[in-house]
């Protein structure tokens, strides 16, 4: 009986020069793709629950992630059949023609092809490393979200940096004679792409010190934009027009730039108004305090001053003081609490001046 089965597995299917196919070959085949594609089946329907439940992930994510880890595995099933078909045939040779041989450096189709691989499932181990940590720190109220964001960013580079030396390795590159060679390739850097490599360095320090996190709001030159991705040679920022500007690492470093999310969670703004001669100055007061107070955005925790700044040309001049950790709507702010006051004095009959002038007409005798 046992002779039997084993005379059928090794049953031949196709019999050429160098090529053999046997239903022991077919079996194995067939278990290896199915294998394949059960894998990808889970894969797919875990992606398409946590995108149901809102874990994270959104379609155009879970599609990424999808395709990132699909051809590691049909490579992966292709490099198993090369496999089963042994070494003496053309299958064999077609994949592991020379396409380029040095002393030290061998590329073939199959080391290629190993090699793109080798960059997706990083791809797709990153991403489930970014998803296991996002969840597992949700409910953590000490680890922010751009703190989180650092600890991705330099994690993916590690990963991404290991699946460069296996590709290398891959193709047959001597890694000792190319660490040797780096330390030139340092110096050239320095040298020739200097500006580039500070920015590569500074994107490190950014990622490392964390004084620039995602979603924080900073002022370079005038302009206040929000940081919405750290990259290691730039960094992207969007300003308060929608504009979406990308700014060297090394101009974020070297630079002075006001952290308005880290220097202090409240900031102070001032609205500066003038009243006319005559008028209730302690009412000017009350009117400013109030107009403040009943803002949504202005804080509580800190105090709300008047001062009493100057006696101008026209009018008496105030200005109103008042704390917020909204700085990226200061603007909004201050306009609605301008539309209050206008409003306020309205309503209690305090005047806003307009410039006055007094023209003396000389007769000419």
């Amino acid at each position: 009986m046992e002779g039997k089965v084993e005379q059928f597995m090794h049953y031949k299917l196709i019999e050429t020069a160098g090529f053999e196919m046997d239903i022991k070959w077919l079996i194995t085949f067939i278990i290896y793709l199915a294998i394949a594609f059960t894998i990808m089946l889970l894969i797919k329907k875990l992606l398409q629950t946590a995108t149901k439940k809102g874990w994270w992930i959104g379609e155009q994510r879970e599609k990424s992630i999808y395709n990132s880890v699909r051809v590691p595995i049909v490579l992966i099933l292709l490099e198993e059949t090369i496999n089963l078909f042994g070494e003496d045939n053309f299958v064999h040779d077609f994949f592991n023609y020379h396409l380029a041989e040095a002393a030290s450096f061998n590329l073939t189709l199959r080391s290629i092809l190993l090699v793109i691989a080798v960059i997706l499932l990083m791809r797709f181990i990153i991403a489930v490393i970014e998803f296991v940590i996002h969840r597992s720190l949700k409910e953590k109220p000490w680890i922010t979200n751009a703190t989180e964001y650092s600890f991705l960013k330099l994690t993916s580079y590690a990963l991404y940096i290991i699946a460069v030396f296996i590709g290398i390795k891959a193709v047959g590159i001597n890694i000792s004679i190319l660490m040797g060679a780096s330390a030139a390739l340092i110096v050239g850097l320095g040298f020739g792409l200097q500006d580039i490599f500070k920015d590569f360095v500074s994107g490190v320090l950014i990622l490392f010190e964390g004084n620039f996190k995602v979603g924080d709001i900073i002022q370079y030159k005038d302009v206040l934009a929000r940081v919405t991705r750290i990259d290691l040679r730039t960094s992207r920022v969007i300003t308060r027009d929608g504009n979406r500007i990308l700014i060297p690492n090394s101009i974020l470093i070297t630079n002075e730039i006001i952290n308005w999310s880290i220097s202090n969670v409240n900031s102070r703004f001032m609205v500066e108004v003038s009243v006319a001669y005559g008028s209730d100055v302690q009412l000017v007061k009350e009117l400013l305090l109030k107009c403040a107070a009943d803002h949504k955005l202005v804080t509580r925790k800190k105090d709300t001053t008047v001062f009493f700044d100057d006696f101008g040309d026209s009018a008496l001049i105030f200005k109103l003081y008042f704390w917020s950790n909204k700085t990226w709507d200061e603007n909004p702010m201050k306009s609605e609490i301008r539309f209050s006051i206008d409003k306020a004095f309205r309503e209690n009959n305090v005047k806003i001046p307009f410039p006055q002038r007094d023209l003396h007409v000389i007769p000419i005798v």
